[in-house]
């Protein structure tokens, strides 16, 4: 898809890997459930997305813009986000493991609840790390020098 303009389209279960989107504008579009593995979406605009747990894989994110984009239960294992711009998305029970978000130009207003990489009890992600699973433990690094980095303060979700 090179400059294609997807307007309200349902691509649920579809099965779209080593696809390519290049200059598109996609808007209200549905990839729920959707496997996107090695999709590459290249200075792309996706405004109200829905990728709730789809398959994105390795997917190349590169200069691309995400409004409103809800990523729940998704799995962006190796994603790139080289010089991407994140704005109100949501990655609650989103895999990001070996996602580099520190490479992304911009993320505003993300919604993660790190509830579950909490010790029970804990008001602070990095308390008592050593009762937290590895996968876990090593998610919950990630976060902390993402956020670090961007100079982003955590607070616990009520």
């Amino acid at each position: 898809f090179i400059e294609a303009n997807i307007d309200r389209s349902d691509f649920t279960d579809a099965i779209l890997t080593n696809t390519t989107f290049e200059n598109c504008f996609l808007h209200t579009n549905i990839f729920r459930n959707a496997n996107l593995e090695n999709v590459k979406i290249l200075n792309c605009e996706l405004e109200i997305i829905d990728f709730v747990g789809a398959n994105l894989r390795g997917v190349d994110f590169s200069n691309s813009i995400f409004k409103k984009v809800d990523f729940r239960n998704a799995d962006l294992t190796g994603a790139i986000v080289e010089n991407a711009v994140f704005k109100e998305i949501i990655l609650n029970g989103t895999n990001i493991d070996g996602v580099d978000f520190s490479k992304a130009k911009k993320i505003e207003n993300i919604q993660l609840d790190i509830r579950p990489l909490m010790p029970e009890g804990s008001t602070n992600i990095f308390v008592e790390q050593e009762n937290v699973e590895q996968n876990e433990e090593r998610i919950a690094y990630q976060i902390h020098d993402y956020f670090d980095k961007m100079n982003i303060k955590l607070n616990k979700m009520k």
